[in-house]
């Protein structure tokens, strides 16, 4: 009897099971299988039972050695029937635990039919390392990558800083060895500024960035105090003490020689016969004035400074270097004031000039205007009177008191001109307005009118004939209308009113009457107008001369003013004031309408201009508090006064001013500052100390140090709305710029810091930096995708892979850097 054939079953030829490790190269323990499903089938034409033994024990692809797993294969439904019927299926899960540790394994399962065939099922297990494990690998080489970088510009940014310290030490190590002179200070200071600009650049935090500017921003200051320093070590190499204080003495004295030479040019008595009068009285008080102000005061400073250098060569030749240097140092800071007190003289004696000629110009003018007789004969002695009593007080040694009384008499002589004038225009006006009234009096058609009124007879040709002859009457006076274009229009209008007559509708005589009343009363108007604009006519030029001596004095002030931001806005007000008189003054020879109006105006522009100059000039002279006081009262200007009042009872208002252009006031510019309004009497002993309103320490400075061109300059590293404060006092308290008793002056100003170019340029090169990074990171992600997840390789099989990832990190970066330079080479020519 013939054996029957065992059923036939089919499944998987292999099953894959890939599942990535968390532990990663840590793994020991076991880890839970993601079940794996798969289906068995009876291919058989009868019913099988089956029996499922295994799986195998685990064992590692590479040597073959049973590795710790803990799994099962067993049907889906613990409760289905193990038997298949011909053409089902059975479907098993392999799951249970899985080795931890990354690496490639295999195990197997052994299906067995009842009594006939069996089936083996071979499992490849893949477990590699999860994708964090590879990424943190690969970052992590960027990071050591970083890192190294990060140590190394840090090492080279300290090196740069002990560089720049030990230079700036040992420049003045070697200065205190060598002092410099006072002719060399501004250089010493200029060269620390340079030292402590590239320190502070040196020592500042990192930005957040993968590019460091540190060592730039600090190359160029830190270069520039070397060259400083290499300039003065050359400069004072081998000087003996005292040799250069006394060099720079001599060569400041030598120069000012020249100086005082061409100053006593001006002290020389005049040669000749002295001009007549006035002019001759003011020339002796002017050269009284040279003696007094400027050749006695250099006599004495030829004389003192002979004197102290001749002691400083005499203490230099003995061997006394130190005491020739100081004498030679103390001896150039005496010189510096006293030429100070010569210039001060020498600018009073100049507005003495322009005041001499401001008299002069108005005793020539007044005494001209009264010989054309214009004025009543009472009113011309009068004044006549006055200027002889101002020319009477320069008279012999005349000084200072009789000069200024001189002064006010003048004075007094315009002011009793201008009302004189007044009251002749005044006069002229009336009359001339009387002979316009009568020119133009139309009483005879008004009485006419009247008549006519009262007549019985009110019929319409009575009417005709009556406004008949009150046309002729208006026909006479038009005929006396001596401007051709508006005596026609008077005759357009009595034509048409006499047609309108004639016709008989006397009910639109009225509007087109009116009308010729309007034009009638303008041409009264205008006759009235012109009378007065001859009139006026004179008082325009003798007005619009004064406008213009107004203007001389004013540049005149204006050149003895120091420079600032307030000498430009008055020197712009005056160039304006010229421009507006050479647009709207008269002309000799015509006669303008309504000159006078813009006049005024000009006038009044220039009184306030030169207020706000003598106000100033006032504030500043180098003379008593109580003295300018009285000098502000004397001058009758009230702004004057109340500034110095209040200079008098409070601190001094204080301008602190921006040099730098608005457009350039950015993030890292060096901005310029001037202090304005300090007095002149401030010296060494006065210290002023300026807040930039952005949490930088203050800057202290004397005003001697100002005045001898000490810079004020700061730099903002971020956009504000910069709130500025200076103060002067004789001391500050400790770490601030509260004053240690009286204040002296103060004051505050407002500027707008804006964002630089620069820094938006830099800004976006370190975006650039900070974005390539983050390129040379995505394509590591992508090689690292490419090579480890797209390929068959078991990420973290291998210890090596972590080693590889790690160094993939490099060399993105490194490719990244290089790219440029490849891409530049393979593009065409």
């Amino acid at each position: 009897m013939a054996k029957s054939a065992a059923p036939q079953i089919t499944g998987p030829k292999r099953v894959v099971v890939r599942q990535s490790s968390w532990a990663g190269p840590f793994g020991r323990r076991l880890m839970r299988m993601r079940p794996i499903r798969f289906s068995i089938v009876n291919a058989a034409a009868t019913a099988c039972l089956l029996h499922v033994v295994g799986p195998d024990p685990v064992q590692t692809n590479a040597a073959g050695t049973i590795v710790a797993a803990d799994l099962s294969l067993r049907p889906v439904d613990p409760g289905a029937a193990m038997t298949i019927d011909p053409g089902g299926a059975l479907t098993l899960e392999l799951g249970g635990h899985l080795p931890a540790r990354p690496g490639a394994y295999a195990t197997a399962a052994h299906v067995l039919v009842e009594g006939g065939d069996s089936l083996t099922i071979p499992f490849s297990i893949e477990v590699p390392a999860s994708p964090p494990w590879g990424i943190a690998a690969m970052l992590f080489g960027l990071l050591c990558l970083g890192v190294v970088n990060f140590l190394e510009n840090e090492g080279e940014i300290w090196t740069w800083l002990h560089d720049a310290l030990s230079a700036r030490q040992d420049i003045h190590r070697w200065l205190e060895a060598n002092p410099a002179p006072e002719s060399r200070f501004g250089d010493v200071a200029e060269m620390d500024r340079d030292f402590d600009a590239a320190v502070a650049s040196l020592a500042a935090r990192r930005a957040v960035s993968v590019q460091d500017h540190r060592i730039a921003d600090a190359n160029a200051s830190l270069a520039a105090a070397t060259a400083s320093a290499d300039q003065i070590r050359r400069a004072l190499a081998g000087r003996k003490p005292g040799a250069a204080e006394i060099e720079d003495l001599e060569h400041d004295w030598m120069e000012l020689q020249n100086t005082l030479q061409q100053i006593a040019l001006l002290t020389k008595a005049s040669v000749g016969a002295p001009s007549p009068g006035l002019a001759g009285k003011l020339d002796a008080f002017l050269q009284r004035y040279r003696v007094r102000f400027l050749q006695q005061p250099m006599g004495w400073l030829s004389e003192e400074v002979t004197s102290a250098l001749s002691r400083a060569r005499l203490a230099y030749g003995a061997g006394e270097g130190e005491t020739a240097r100081d004498l030679a140092i103390n001896t150039r800071t005496w010189l510096r004031r006293s030429v100070r007190a010569l210039n001060t003289g020498l600018r009073g004696y100049r507005g003495a000039r322009v005041e001499a000629g401001w008299m002069l110009g108005t005793d020539t003018t007044l005494r001209a205007r009264l010989v054309r007789g214009d004025i009543p004969d009472s009113q011309r002695l009068s004044i006549l009177a006055t200027l002889d009593a101002a020319s009477a007080k320069m008279d012999g040694d005349a000084w200072l008191a009789e000069w200024a009384e001189a002064a006010h008499q003048l004075d007094l002589a315009k002011t009793a001109m201008t009302r004189a004038t007044a009251a002749v225009r005044a006069s002229g006006f009336k009359a001339a307005i009387a002979s316009v009234y009568q020119a133009t009096d139309t009483g005879d058609i008004d009485a006419l009118m009247e008549r006519l009124q009262a007549a019985p007879d009110h019929s319409l040709p009575a009417k005709q004939a009556g406004l008949g002859k009150v046309l002729d009457l208006w026909r006479a006076h038009a005929a006396g209308v001596t401007d051709a274009p508006t005596r026609a229009k008077f005759d357009e209008s009595i034509n048409a009113i006499a047609g309108t007559v004639a016709s008989g509708d006397l009910a639109s005589v009225g509007p087109a009457y009116r009308g010729l009343l309007d034009l009638w009363t303008a041409w009264s108007g205008r006759l009235a107008g012109e009378a007065r604009d001859r009139i006026d006519h004179q008082a325009c030029l003798d007005s619009f001369n004064d406008l213009q001596h107004d203007a001389a004095g004013i540049e005149a002030s204006l050149r003895e003013r120091p420079a600032g931001a307030e000498l430009d806005a008055w020197d712009r007000r005056l160039d304006q004031l010229r421009l507006d008189m050479q647009r709207r003054g008269p002309d000799a020879e015509t006669v303008s309408s309504d000159c006078m109006t813009p006049l005024l105006d000009l006038g009044s522009r220039a009184i306030a201009l030169s207020g706000e100059i003598l106000t100033a000039n006032i504030t500043d002279l180098d003379v008593p508090a109580l003295t300018r006081m009285r000098l502000a009262r004397e001058s009758g200007v009230g702004p004057a006064a109340a500034v110095t009042e209040a200079n008098l009872q409070r601190a001094r208002l204080l301008s602190l001013t921006p040099t730098t252009p608005s457009d350039e006031r950015v993030t890292g510019r060096l901005l310029a500052f001037s202090i304005e309004h300090a007095d002149p009497v401030w010296g060494a002993g006065t210290l002023l100390a300026v807040r930039f309103g952005d949490g930088s320490p203050p800057l202290f400075a004397t005003a001697e140090q100002l005045r001898q061109g000490r810079a004020i300059t700061h730099t903002y590293a971020t956009p504000l709305t910069a709130h500025l404060s200076v103060v002067a006092a004789t001391s500050f308290q400790p770490g601030g710029i509260e004053p240690d008793g009286t204040v002296l002056g103060q004051g505050a100003t407002s500027i707008l810091i804006a964002p630089s170019a620069i820094s938006r340029a830099q800004s976006l090169a370190d975006d650039f930096l900070n974005l390539r990074f983050a390129f040379a990171l995505l394509i590591a992600l992508v090689v690292y995708y490419w090579r480890y997840q797209t390929k068959t390789a078991i990420f973290g099989a291998r210890s090596f892979d972590y080693v590889e990832a790690f160094a993939l990190g490099f060399a993105a970066n490194a490719a990244l850097n290089t790219l440029p330079a490849v891409l530049v080479k393979m593009a065409p020519l």
